[in-house]
């Protein structure tokens, strides 16, 4: 059976980056959704994850890190208000 595409956004973070090790560990195919390319995301590319990078203010990339993806774990940072005002009112 084909383990279905999940992507992680936070995925940088200290509970994001745990999540996709785990994921990637468990034989699932991770995508993770990150701000840059830096050491943090070098660290996930480098388990087998693979990176998308985008802000979640930015809608076209986000959808399109989105595509052939099935699952999706939101493991957000702390947010601005008008952060959870634009990611959940659109």
């Amino acid at each position: 059976m084909i383990k279905p595409r999940i992507i992680v956004t936070g995925a940088t973070g200290k509970t994001g980056s745990v999540v996709v090790s785990e994921l990637l560990k468990a034989g699932y195919p991770v995508r993770a959704l990150v701000h840059k390319e830096d050491g943090r995301s070098a660290h996930l590319k480098a388990q087998g994850a693979e990176l998308a990078v985008a802000d979640m203010s930015d809608v076209e990339r986000v959808a399109d890190a989105l595509k052939d993806v099935q699952r999706a774990y939101c493991v957000p940072s702390m947010f601005d208000s008008w952060e959870v005002q634009v990611l959940f009112t659109t």
